[in-house]
């Protein structure tokens, strides 16, 4: 898992230090109509807000023409309809790292590589939260607790047992030694539920996205233990040690994942390399990325690739572990 984990890390620093790599030249090509942008959740959401942030750059800078349209569908249903355009450049999933778990745990007969990678466009760091009376105080006495009493405390997480949220839990429990299938982990259907059972006291701790638990931590009803990135995150929350200054090698996230139908041709792959370049060095992408906590960088559709078959494999892993791994 280490090596694992340091090569993920490798793949964005020199993506971030070298810049994207330089394709050779290829024919010209260009949406001819509509472009379809497939989202793999409901309105709101944050893959949502992305997606429609990217639709309103590309129509105000007229990056693509002649128009976008951001469609919501459920994970299986947006991923199946684009896998079937196959070669068609003209349609685009917004996907999370469920687009990755999901083929491992068997809820998805559709492999990453069944689609054409486009791009990475940063992380979603995890939060480990307690209520503000807890006796833990740090990630630290998270990990000893859990050394000593392996099935002490409960962890609560949103959606889907299995996914980002649910790994990030199992490093924490390899990191103390202990066995992942002994973890206690009860699941909520959405992140603000979660958080409302954690301040009720129906589990000890939550694992979410940091803007989910930014509100209660300042309102003082709920302590961060640690976040799961790779340096501290800014702003008020930057007060939040890594999981890695408190000794323990974890880095977890949720990737942003921009993927099209399989099969695109070289000309096609270069059209969204060139958008998704420019659209990264807008302003008005800078700003719509210094409002919240996520980590941007850009890996295009090669970089991109490659960093999804790493995690694919540190996912698997984890969920072998857990015995939640269908046969691959």
């Amino acid at each position: 898992m280490i090596a694992l984990l340091s090569a993920i890390a490798a793949v964005s620093l020199a993506l971030l230090t070298g810049g994207p790599v330089a394709r050779a030249a290829t024919p010209e090509w260009k949406p001819e109509r509509n472009v379809e942008f497939n989202v793999q959740s409901g309105a709101g959401s944050g893959s949502d807000v992305l997606a429609r942030t990217l639709q309103s750059i590309w129509q105000a800078r007229g990056l693509v023409r002649p128009s976008v349209t951001v469609v919501n569908k459920s994970p299986p249903i947006a991923m199946a309809h684009v896998n079937q355009q196959s070669a068609n450049g003209q349609f685009l999933l917004m996907a999370s790292t469920t687009f990755l778990t999901n083929h491992i745990t068997g809820v998805s007969p559709l492999r990453f590589s069944d689609f054409t990678p486009i791009a990475v466009l940063g992380d979603e760091p995890l939060i480990f939260s307690v209520r503000a009376d807890s006796t833990l105080k740090s990630g630290r006495d998270l990990v000893e607790l859990l050394r000593k009493q392996p099935k002490a405390l409960s962890f609560g997480l949103a959606a889907a047992l299995g996914n980002h949220n649910h790994c990030a839990v199992a490093m924490v429990m390899k990191e103390a030694g202990g066995d992942v299938r002994d973890l206690k982990v009860v699941v909520f259907d959405s992140a603000s539920k979660g958080m409302i059972a954690l301040l009720g006291g129906h589990v000890d701790v939550y694992i979410t996205s940091i803007d989910s638990a930014v509100p209660h931590i300042l309102a003082g009803r709920a302590r961060a233990l640690a976040v799961s990135s790779e340096k501290r995150i800014r702003d008020e929350m930057g007060t939040v040690p890594t999981w890695r200054e408190q000794g323990f090698n974890i880095v977890a996230s949720d990737v942003r994942i921009v993927a099209a139908p399989p099969k695109l041709s070289d000309a096609q792959i270069a059209y969204w390399d060139d958008v998704f370049g420019k659209t990264v060095q807008s302003d008005e992408w800078k700003k719509f990325n210094s409002a919240g906590y996520s980590v941007p960088y850009y890996l295009p559709s090669r970089e991109a690739a490659r960093l999804l078959e790493t995690r694919y494999e540190l996912y698997r892993g984890i969920l072998t572990e857990l015995g939640l791994a269908k046969s691959l």
